[in-house]
């Protein structure tokens, strides 16, 4: 019926038996023929497939692969069942955990969120940029604020990637294949400002711009569909957060890798490789498998110490099937490193280590007592103000105490 296959194609998710299934919705929109192409592509591959009962659209959907979902509330108008419904079928069918539902900051006839925002990965997410005279300013960076203050999987705050579409450039309906992204441009003065604004948040992509008959409703990732690898090798690993101080083997890196052609793990090929500034060629260190059997797809190892500075780093493994897969898939993650003993030199209470304990440092605990977050190793040794072994509403008011009696 129609070429919008990225809004009638199927859903993927691995089940329980570690199989990779079609989890299908109701297509929201009067194309019957469209409607059928989960379930033919399902018998077509020979995979389990499921059916939600929900009204969906995959231009509505953006998900991070490990339990984290949006939409805008178009999910909510057009099905006529309770929210909290909707919200237990996606829990249920799709092992969405946190569903985060947004009015459609564009306020477009659609209100499809490939519109302006995308997931670019387990920890960063990317969220349209308009000027301050544009209608929706208001409403998207109170869209871009939001995601900022939400956690990821790991509960940290998600890294949000700003991408500048003064005139409704489809910029964030890119589509991210394997190792690439396909980005749809308009010939506009800003194409090379976008390529830029990718090139940034995923460094090692090979961003590829496309010309095509787009809209700011409709472009690259509307009208494509990926199929998974069925045996795929995932690897899933929480990069290491800036300000990391080393402790006495180096800096931890911790995976889960997970090989669903059940050919077996080669395991001298599940390694780390780093490098720092000035070095030209990747280092390498293995990673061992955790000797707890709840634990056996858990790796874990070592990047060696170093001075202060910026270490990039990626993970590999490989199966017997054949299969090699990186975390991230293309290019490294990154993090400021730090010296074993760095915060020995910081003093308890000193949040910002500005060296005065102040009104600052309150805002700041305050801020880590609510999300549970430490933006690095430091301002956590300093935390427990009463050495409880806790961090909790107690320390801000330990903290609020040193600064009224000191």
């Amino acid at each position: 019926d129609s070429y919008w296959t990225r809004d009638y194609g199927p859903w993927w998710v691995v089940d329980g038996n570690r199989d990779v299934s079609v989890v299908d919705f109701t297509y929201n929109r009067p194309r019957p023929n469209d409607n059928q192409a989960p379930t033919k592509m399902a018998n077509y591959l020979d995979v389990p497939y499921f059916a939600s009962d929900i009204v969906h659209a995959g231009g509505n959907y953006m998900t991070d692969g490990l339990g984290v979902s949006a939409s805008t509330d178009l999910v909510y108008v057009e099905n006529p069942i309770p929210n909290s419904q909707v919200l237990q079928i996606m829990v249920d069918y799709y092992g969405i955990e946190t569903y985060h539902v947004l009015d459609d900051p564009n306020n477009t006839y659609i209100d499809h969120i490939d519109c302006w925002g995308k997931y670019l990965s387990p920890t960063k997410v990317l969220i349209r940029e308009v000027p301050a005279s544009h209608a929706q300013y208001g409403e998207i960076e109170a869209t871009a604020t939001y995601f900022g203050n939400s956690t990821n999987e790991w509960g940290e705050p998600w890294d949000v990637y700003r991408v500048w579409t003064p005139n409704d450039q489809p910029y964030t309906n890119s589509l991210i294949l394997n190792e690439k992204v396909l980005l749809p441009i308009t010939g506009s003065s800003w194409d090379d400002e976008a390529i830029v604004s990718y090139e940034e948040a995923m460094p090692g992509f090979d961003i590829i711009p496309f010309t095509g008959s787009w809209e700011s409703t409709d472009a690259l990732h509307c009208r494509v569909k990926g199929i998974p690898d069925l045996e795929m090798l995932q690897v899933f690993h929480n990069p290491i957060n800036d300000s990391t101080e080393a402790l006495d083997n180096g800096y931890p890196v911790d995976v889960i890798i997970d090989d669903l052609s059940e050919t077996g793990l080669i395991e001298d090929s599940i390694k780390v490789f780093w490098k720092i500034q000035g070095m030209n060629e990747w280092n390498s260190e293995y990673l061992y498998g955790s000797v707890i059997p709840e634990e056996s797809n858990t790796w874990s190892g070592w990047i060696p110490t170093q001075e202060e500075g910026m270490i990039q780093y990626y993970v590999q493994s490989a199966d017997s099937s054949g299969r090699i897969e990186n975390s991230p898939l293309a290019g490294w993650h990154e993090f400021w490193a730090l010296p074993p003993n760095t915060c020995l030199e910081w003093d308890l209470g000193d949040m910002n280590n500005s060296g005065n304990i102040d009104v600052f440092d309150i805002l700041l605990l305050a801020d880590y007592v609510n999300s549970g977050y430490f933006p690095g190793s430091c301002p956590q040794t300093v935390s427990d103000i009463n050495s409880d072994g806790n961090l909790n509403v107690i320390d801000v008011i330990f903290l609020v105490n040193m600064i009224i009696y000191p």
